[in-house]
């Protein structure tokens, strides 16, 4: 998360853009730690003129839809 913070421009776009589609594929298959991957998001959705947003908010339902032991606890973090 260090490496998108410090990154700016088309690169930081190009980052998250990848970093999220390989979260994402399969299913969120290589995702052990979904906890961690909703702070992972949450932290994204926080960064200024993120470009991603519509697709990280979705990513975020998607995860607590998926992942019914983390609903309560993503709903908090996202209000």
């Amino acid at each position: 998360m260090e490496l998108v913070q410090l990154a700016d421009g088309e690169f930081r776009d190009k980052l998250i853009t990848k970093m999220l589609s390989l979260c994402y594929e399969e299913g969120f298959a290589r995702i052990s730690d979904f906890e961690w991957y909703i702070s992972v998001l949450m932290d994204l959705a926080r960064l200024p003129a993120l470009q991603q947003g519509k697709l990280v908010c979705a990513q975020l339902l998607d995860v607590a839809v998926r992942v019914p032991t983390l609903r309560e606890n993503a709903m908090l973090r996202m209000v």
